[in-house]
């Protein structure tokens, strides 16, 4: 584990100063250092590889997830390409009751898995759950309440989990927010009767139905 922090802690140095340029010295040290306390803190492998996986930003979800209403994040969080698990832990930190996450890479699934044994729990009784499933093939469970994406899919596949979603709509209806970080296919959701109800530059936007 300590090996993968190093490796973090040279990659995030190397991106920092492309960082810095585009958010300014004060916000590029904040997301780099977030990115790095998180893995030490929690003892776990979420980190960012080059061309393959990046981890969601924990200051970045923090301040998307402090626009939901409370009654809203004890509710369920579903992860869609879920990677290494660190948006489900991030959920979990944040007082949601069910945490699911789903993804299609195997060798990712395993790494999420291990993180989740290793994981320090401080909510007795919360399960995290990752599923090693194609969204294609995958239901979206009728308890959840939050889909969260980072850009997991292209946009055929992000139709069909947008499908998934109002099918858990019509089971059995409920509000249902999105929080999508990085958004590159916003005009899907809101096609399919999403409505925007915060954006925050180009980190993310949230979205509801319902």
């Amino acid at each position: 584990m300590y090996r993968e922090s190093l490796g973090q802690l040279i990659l995030i140095g190397r991106s920092l100063p492309a960082t810095c340029r585009r958010r300014g010295i004060s916000r590029g040290l904040r997301l780099g250092l977030s990115e790095l306390w998180f893995d030490l803190r929690n003892r776990t492998v979420t980190g960012v590889e080059p061309t393959r996986h990046e981890g969601t930003n924990p200051l970045i979800f923090a301040e998307l997830l402090s626009h939901l209403g409370q009654e809203v994040t004890q509710g369920g969080f579903l992860d869609f390409g879920a990677g290494k698990g660190r948006a489900l832990f991030l959920a979990a930190q944040h007082g949601f009751t069910v945490v699911v996450g789903v993804e299609k890479s195997a060798e990712l699934c395993s790494i999420a898995e291990g993180n989740i044994a290793r994981w320090p729990r401080r909510q007795p009784g919360l399960a995290v759950d990752m599923h090693h499933a194609d969204v294609v093939d995958f239901q979206v469970p009728d308890d959840i309440t939050v889909g969260f994406f980072f850009n997991p899919f292209g946009p055929d596949i992000m139709r069909v989990a947008i499908d998934r979603i109002l099918e858990s709509l019509r089971r059995t209806p409920r509000p249902f927010h999105v929080v999508y970080a990085h958004p590159r296919f916003e005009d899907l959701f809101v096609r399919a009767g999403f409505t925007p109800v915060y954006r925050q530059g180009m980190d993310g936007v949230i979205l509801r139905h319902g």
